[in-house]
């Protein structure tokens, strides 16, 4: 469990730099099972007719899959990147918030980000409210 001092020091850039680093690599996997297919399998099946060539040219579009798989699955993995970027700024921008208001109304907030004592209910409206 991440603690209330934890969330308001965290570094959500940190996901959104890492999310970056997994596209990259899934356009270098894209890019490699293209260069497959076009150098080749394409080449072998054009020039090679034979049963040879032909199981050769197989493991070439079997590669050249396996690396259009790997593909979707660094895609994937760049997406769950992104949701943690955008879930922890959030978190961290409604946490700032809290300190923020706590501040505002003279309210000390605790380890957890809870209010260490609630308002007398002599206290002004808007420190209740808060």
């Amino acid at each position: 469990m991440v603690t209330y001092a934890e969330l308001i020091s965290a570094h959500p850039q940190k996901w959104k730099d890492a999310a970056g680093d997994w596209a990259a690599l899934a356009k270098y996997a894209l890019n490699a099972a293209n260069d497959v297919r076009e150098q080749g399998a394409k080449p072998l099946a054009e020039n090679w007719a034979d049963e040879v060539g032909a199981a050769a040219a197989a493991d070439f579009v079997k590669l050249a899959n396996q690396l259009e798989s790997a593909y979707d699955l660094l895609l994937s993995v760049k997406m769950v990147m992104e949701g943690m970027h955008t879930s922890l700024d959030l978190a961290m921008s409604t946490a700032h918030q809290l300190t923020d208001l706590a501040r505002a109304h003279d309210l000390a907030l605790g380890e957890d980000g809870l209010p260490l004592e609630c308002p007398a209910p002599s206290a002004e409206a808007d420190k209740q409210q808060a």
